[in-house]
């Protein structure tokens, strides 16, 4: 199987250096590499953006910055491809202050040899490989390690990530698993009569104008209706940017108990207020029994009515009577 060429990008703006690194790569296999240049600062801060090279060269001073001003800046940029700094021969200060910057190598540019540069550069490659590995595996336990049901996705809708506990919801709950895996629409699964859950048409447009950058965030409570019983969620929508691409994070806790405790307190609080109601009205009563408003009902008014609140029902007794 024919491997992919190594894309590098050459951050140099001096032509003659420039044609000498070429010549070096000229003498590697062919469309093992492939080599492109920026001579800018401003240049290489773009291509940081995307960060689509395999692997960068930067000179030790490119258009009157710093190699390691680079190096700093394409860090900042989350950029995780390995960035090999040019220096003059001898500097190991510079080589010093590379390695702590974050370079995965330093290389002298006079008498580089083709040799060492393709060594440089492999290693380079392998380790970076590793650190990516790593961090993928770290991030995927600690996302993997939270309670709330996790889903990221583009900001076109496909779905690139997805937590356990996300996956086991829609498991359990016999949603199509198919729809809700990466690389799948999001939206589209939403609307899908086998997603379970569909979103309200104002909910996704809300997570859509996230998507799109017309909004910072956006939380909403909503109602899932499962096979067996009915949750409430509330969903947390975040964007970030990764690479120039805008991604969003959905998160959905659900707030069930809460929503249960809430609902009995507002029942419980409504009783409460008719209870005072018909209270206020018996107390008004008797006060005009008392008064002897009505000489009709004059033989009562030695009656005592109390109103007793218990289990949110309520309870009218009339005593004594003449």
């Amino acid at each position: 199987m024919k491997m992919p060429p190594i894309h590098v990008l050459l951050i140099e703006d001096d032509d003659r250096d420039f044609e000498r690194l070429r010549a070096l790569f000229r003498e590697f296999p062919a469309e093992a590499y492939h080599l492109d240049r920026v001579a800018t600062y401003d240049d290489a801060l773009h291509a940081f953006e995307h960060c689509s090279h395999d692997l960068y060269l930067v000179d030790h001073r490119p258009g009157g910055r710093t190699g390691l001003e680079v190096l700093a800046e394409a860090q900042r940029r989350h950029c995780a491809a390995p960035l090999i700094l040019l220096t003059p021969q001898g500097d190991h200060d510079l080589d010093l202050r590379a390695r702590e910057a974050g370079a995965a190598d330093s290389l002298p540019k006079e008498g580089l040899d083709p040799v060492r540069l393709e060594k440089s550069m492999r290693y380079a490659l392998e380790s970076a490989r590793q650190r990516i590995a790593e961090s993928q595996h770290f991030l995927r336990s600690v996302l993997d390690a939270l309670p709330d049901r996790i889903v990221v996705f583009d900001e076109h809708g496909p779905i690139v990530a997805a937590n356990e506990a996300w996956r086991r919801f829609i498991e359990a709950n016999g949603f199509a698993t198919d729809a809700y895996a990466v690389g799948n629409d999001y939206f589209q699964a939403c609307r899908s009569p086998r997603a379970g859950c569909p979103l309200e048409a104002s909910v996704a447009a809300a997570i859509r104008d996230v998507a799109a950058g017309r909004r910072s965030g956006f939380d909403a409570l909503y109602e899932c209706a499962l096979p067996a019983t009915t949750r409430w969620f509330e969903l947390h929508a975040s964007p970030f940017e990764w690479r120039g691409a805008r991604r969003v994070v959905l998160a959905h806790d659900d707030v069930t108990p809460r929503v249960a405790s809430e609902s009995a307190l507002r029942r419980g609080s409504e009783r409460l207020r008719a209870s005072a109601k018909i209270a206020a009205r018996l107390n008004a009563a008797q006060e005009m029994l008392e008064a002897g408003v009505n000489p009709n009902v004059r033989a009562i008014s030695n009656c005592v009515i109390t109103v007793t609140v218990f289990t949110c029902q309520v309870q009218v007794t009339i005593t004594g009577f003449d």
